[in-house]
């Protein structure tokens, strides 16, 4: 879970690669739902996917979490 304005690390993953940053959320949200945030030093806003508390993901592996939790709710 993500509150509005509480400071999350958002992590990229790709091919062996991993960034992480800080940016600050813009809005709240739970696990597997979208979130806007800010990047605290260029200040643009991303879209991220909340994957645990003060954590979000982008880039392709949010995608893939998403889907999966969508999937699996489907499911049952």
């Amino acid at each position: 879970m993500v509150k509005a304005n509480e400071i999350v690390t958002l992590t990229f993953d790709e091919g062996g690669i991993t960034l992480t940053l800080q940016a600050k959320a813009l809005s709240g949200g739970g696990v597997g739902e979208t979130i806007n945030a800010q990047n605290v030093t260029s200040r643009k806003t991303i879209q991220a996917v909340v994957s645990g508390p003060g954590q979000a993901l982008v880039g392709p592996a949010a995608d893939k979490f998403k889907l999966t939790r969508s999937t699996r709710y489907a499911l049952r």
